[in-house]
């Protein structure tokens, strides 16, 4: 693995949009000097549960109160054992409850200019690198469901893509160990100017694609001013919470 120093400069959004409560959650913790470990994560309560919002502060809380950037432990196994974390303090949480609830997480480690991530439920994490976005986990939805039973002809493509079930998440943290976990085999190597970013729904699907891409120029302090100009300049009906962790490469 090539290791390399960087500094990392952070742009944070996050807002209730039109929503009643806040259920997103976000956290960071170490990078401070140049070299130094870095951990950023995002969590999205699921809308219509039961104290979602809380589900999602425990699990940040969890994380970063377990954080070592010192442990001398690989990135990739510190990110799984930082998701049992935050999923035991979530099932203590609910136990006895009666309750159903639960939240998304999107979460990554750079070390040494090599990004490691991790994901259950349908937050992202995008690389944008020379004016290009690349996403770099898979949504958990049903979506991914319908279309491979489309390919299998069991339905239409069409039938698949107008489902309104599409959304609906098929992992999240809240019920048990979470059936589908997402993480990168291998480190993405990160270069100066990069901007690592971590977003819940409420980002990107309120943009397009170029909408995005056009308020990520300049410093990650900018960018996330611009996401957040952006988002409230379009005044969707019933915007959702939108939260977004920019980290850029220097």
């Amino acid at each position: 693995m090539r290791y390399h120093m960087v500094r990392i400069r952070t742009g944070t959004v996050h807002e209730m949009g039109e929503r009643d409560s806040q259920q997103d959650a976000w956290g960071i913790a170490g990078g401070a000097e140049p070299g130094e470990e870095l951990v950023a994560a995002v969590a999205d309560g699921m809308g219509g549960l039961v104290d979602s919002g809380q589900v999602s502060r425990e699990i940040l809380s969890a994380m970063l109160e377990a954080y070592n950037p010192e442990e001398d432990v690989p990135p990739d196994r510190k990110l799984k054992q930082l998701l049992m974390k935050a999923n035991e303090r979530v099932g203590r949480l609910l136990a006895n409850s009666g309750r159903r609830s639960g939240s998304t997480l999107a979460a990554c480690v750079i070390r040494a200019g090599n990004l490691f991530w991790l994901t259950v439920g349908d937050s992202r994490i995008y690389l944008e690198r020379g004016g290009g976005l690349i996403l770099l986990n898979q949504d958990h939805d049903f979506g991914q469901d319908l279309d491979l039973l489309a390919m299998q002809g069991e339905l239409s493509l069409e039938e698949a893509e107008t489902d309104p079930r599409r959304e609906g998440l098929t992992s999240y943290i809240g019920s048990g160990f979470p059936r589908k976990v997402s993480y990168n085999g291998e480190p993405v190597m990160l270069h100066r100017g990069d901007k690592v970013l971590i977003v819940s729904d409420g980002v990107y699907r309120a943009l397009t694609q170029e909408e995005f891409v056009g308020c990520l120029r300049g410093s990650a302090e900018r960018a996330a001013a611009r996401l957040r100009k952006r988002i409230h300049k379009k005044a969707l009906k019933g915007q959702d919470n939108y939260t977004a962790v920019i980290l850029e490469i220097k």
